[in-house]
């Protein structure tokens, strides 16, 4: 599998409709934000980032939001893979990284809000490891 890079904003309206179900159905598992703020920043993000991802139809294959951090580092804002293709999950890892490497970056960051170590197990597999923890409470 090749994936494929999100060249415009319109290709991204495209996607919309499959995006907005993806999240209406994972809540906020997959992105803390409400819908409506979500999609405002998946917009927004949009024209300084690097979106990789396919639907077919209303159904959301894989998406792949990537912002830079600076001239070294990246930050995979959304990484999402559906059930269908989670065992294509490290190659779409492995592409995106070589595709990154290429353009000069060297340093890749994520956050969550996952804390489960079935979570953190499947994260260090793609060589990630964490670097803080930050915890949230009422006042």
């Amino acid at each position: 599998m090749t994936i494929h890079k999100i060249e415009s904003f319109d290709e991204l309206l495209g996607l919309a409709p499959a995006i907005i179900k993806e999240k209406r159905e994972l809540g906020n598992v997959w992105a803390p934000e409400s819908i409506t703020d979500f999609s405002a920043n998946l917009f927004a993000n949009f024209s300084q980032g690097f979106y990789f991802g396919e639907a077919e139809g209303d159904k959301l294959l894989y998406l792949c939001c990537i912002l830079p951090q600076g001239n070294e580092n990246v930050h995979f804002w959304l990484f999402y893979v559906s059930k269908e293709l989670y065992g294509e999950t490290p190659g779409i890892v492995a592409q995106l990284k070589s595709y990154f490497r290429e353009l000069g970056f060297s340093k890749v960051t994520t956050s969550t809000n996952r804390n489960q170590g079935s979570y953190r197990r499947w994260v260090k597999k793609f060589g990630l490891s964490p670097v803080y923890t930050t915890y949230e409470g009422d006042i």
